[in-house]
């Protein structure tokens, strides 16, 4: 018995946003090999495509990719109706999907505009109280779920000049640790 059988996710069903090259791929990756459904979703449709088509070359791998874009509320509805058509109801979301970084280069503190942070709290924030409250049903119903946020260091030390960004990922950090009870 490998020390990973006790962490096996057969027959479970996990949607992750964000998913690109790092740490997206490489979770969707290791669900499927613990023996989940994956759902990846981006905004870029050819990755998504590539990634999907790795996980269900793997033996037993099974994944469907569906492209959003996590700040926009009909997508993620999309998103978690496709996920639900695709493998039944929803166990794990992992929210993996970042927004509303600037640059020195991009105009400093001011490149902060109006749209930047209405894209920063969309994604970082927004996103992830659209696709708890769209899957607590599924997780109430079998009594247990996982939502993991997917946090930044911009959030605990501010990086100037992308202070939507850090504001943005400041609201998910009061939550880690806490025990969603459904």
């Amino acid at each position: 018995m490998s020390v990973l059988d006790r962490f096996r996710l057969d027959g479970r069903t996990a949607i992750l946003t964000g998913v690109g090259p790092g740490v997206g791929e490489h979770v969707a990756k290791a669900y499927a090999e613990l023996g989940a459904n994956v759902v990846i979703s981006a905004r870029s449709r050819e990755r998504l495509d590539r990634i999907a088509g790795e996980i269900n070359a793997a033996d037993g791998g099974r994944a469907i990719a569906i492209a959003a874009d996590a700040g926009e509320k009909a997508d993620l509805e999309r998103l978690v109706a496709g996920a639900r058509d695709a493998f039944g109801p929803i166990h794990i979301v992992f929210n993996n999907a970042a927004a509303g970084v600037v640059y020195a280069a991009d105009g400093g503190l001011w490149a902060n505009t109006d749209e930047v942070w209405k894209t920063a709290m969309e994604v970082n924030v927004m996103a992830t109280w659209r696709l708890t409250e769209l899957t607590e049903a599924d997780m109430r119903a079998h009594g247990k779920g996982s939502i993991i946020s997917v946090q930044s260091c911009g959030g605990f030390t501010p990086i100037p000049p992308a202070v939507a960004y850090g504001v943005s990922k400041v609201s998910g950090v009061s939550a880690n640790g806490t025990d969603l009870r459904l």
